[in-house]
C-alpha cells in the first residue's frame, strides 16, 4: 500500500478499514499513519475528519491493543491541535470519557495515558464544551493522578491539559485543588527536573491562583 502522504481516496479508505477490521498490529499501523498525516497540516486534519476517520478511532480507545489505543489517542491528538472546529466535533462524537478510561497509568501503559492527556489537552484548549465534557467525565482526577505517573512525559501532558481547563472554569479550579492538584502541581513547578514540566504546572497554577484574584495568568497552549 502506498504512503499515506501520497493516497488517494482509495487508500484512505483501505486504511479506514484496517482500522475497524484489521488485527491488531494493522489496526495499530493504520491509526499511526493517521495520526502522521494529522501532522501535515490544517486541510490534512479536515480531510480526515471529512472521510470518516473519527469513528473507528473511537472504536480503537474502547477495545484494542495498547499500541492501536496509543496511535488512536495520539491521532485524535493531532486532529484537534490548533482547531476548535476539530476539537468541538471530536468532543461531541463522545471522545472525552473514553480518553478519560486511558488516563490511568497503572492500567494502561504509559504513552497510552500520555497521548490520551495530550488528546485531552488539546480538547480543552479554549473549548467550554469540552472542558464540561472532561470535568463530567471525572477526567481532572484522572489528570490530578497522573501527576503522580514515574513517566516524565505523562506528567507534563497531565499539567498541560490542567492548565488549559483550568483557564477557562472556575468550578474545574476548584476540583483541581480538591483533588490534590495544587499540592502536586506546586511540586512539580519548584522541583521538576523537566522544563516542560515546570512551565505547564507554573501555568495551571497562575490560571487557578488568577480565580482567587492573586495573580495574572497565560494564555491556553496546545500540545503538538
Amino acid at each position: 500500500m502506498g504512503s499515506i502522504y501520497s493516497c488517494c481516496l482509495e487508500d484512505m479508505e483501505a486504511r479506514l478499514y484496517e482500522l475497524e477490521n484489521g488485527s491488531g498490529v494493522a489496526q495499530e499501523t493504520a491509526a499511526k499513519e493517521i495520526a502522521d498525516m494529522a501532522r501535515d497540516g490544517a486541510a490534512k486534519r479536515h480531510e480526515l475528519l471529512e472521510v470518516g476517520s473519527l469513528p473507528p478511532l473511537l472504536k480503537l480507545l474502547k477495545r484494542s491493543t495498547p499500541g492501536a489505543q496509543e496511535q488512536a489517542a495520539r491521532a485524535l491528538a493531532n486532529i484537534a491541535c490548533s482547531s476548535t472546529d476539530a476539537s468541538s466535533k471530536i468532543g461531541s462524537a463522545g471522545a472525552v470519557p473514553l480518553l478519560v478510561a486511558l488516563l490511568d497509568s497503572e492500567r494502561h501503559p504509559h504513552q497510552v495515558s500520555c497521548n490520551a492527556a495530550r488528546a485531552l489537552a488539546n480538547l480543552a484548549c479554549k473549548n467550554s464544551d469540552n472542558i464540561k465534557r472532561i470535568q463530567d467525565a471525572g477526567g481532572i482526577s484522572g489528570l490530578v493522578g497522573l501527576l503522580q505517573s514515574s513517566s516524565a512525559e505523562c506528567r507534563v501532558e497531565a499539567a498541560a491539559a490542567l492548565a488549559n481547563i483550568a483557564e477557562d472554569s472556575e468550578a474545574c479550579c476548584a476540583k483541581i485543588a480538591e483533588s490534590g492538584g495544587m499540592v502536586a502541581l506546586s511540586k512539580a513547578e519548584t522541583s521538576s527536573t523537566t522544563s516542560e514540566e515546570k512551565l505547564h504546572s507554573k501555568r495551571a497554577l497562575v490560571h487557578i491562583t488568577r480565580r482567587t484574584s492573586l495573580r495574572d495568568p497565560d494564555g491556553a497552549a496546545q500540545r503538538s
